[in-house]
């Protein structure tokens, strides 16, 4: 009898840890995805779409030191030109509430215009915030 309950315990543990871990894997997948579409957006100057996925307390960080508020942010994307912000090498690190995402991206400028600095690592910080996911903070630091 006390085989069949360490078995049975073993196995309610070994279901647990792959629910978790196939939670995990989706939020890490879904939070790839949304970090690819914010880009995709700022692209297209889609301001009330970025404004819904920005956190209010949304700090942006530019690689020469700059900070930018939400509301700051959000006017500079309505104003900008960019062709390309497309991301390569992303790391997602999962906690409870929050997901730390590391990665590069790939910045153009419409018209053939070079970006000063066009490949770009960065550090951002997703919030898990009335059950869903929201950009909380984006850290660039240029590529040497």
């Amino acid at each position: 009898m006390q085989k069949i309950t360490t078995v049975l315990a073993g196995l309610l543990f070994f279901n647990f840890l792959v629910t978790a871990q196939s939670t995990n894997n989706s939020d890490s997948i879904y939070i790839i995805q949304l970090n690819q579409e914010i880009d995709n957006n700022v692209v297209k100057r889609n301001v009330a779409l970025l404004d819904s996925i920005y956190a209010e307390d949304f700090i942006m960080t530019h690689g020469d030191g700059r900070r930018d508020t939400k509301s700051a942010w959000l006017v500079a994307v309505g104003k900008s030109n960019y062709s390309v912000r497309q991301h390569d090498s992303v790391k997602v690190e999962l906690h409870t509430n929050i997901a730390i995402v590391k990665g590069s991206m790939l910045v153009h400028k419409a018209g053939g215009e070079v970006a000063a600095v066009p490949y770009r690592r960065y550090i951002r910080l997703f919030a898990m915030r009335k059950g869903r996911w929201q950009l909380l903070s984006h850290y660039t630091m240029y590529e040497k």
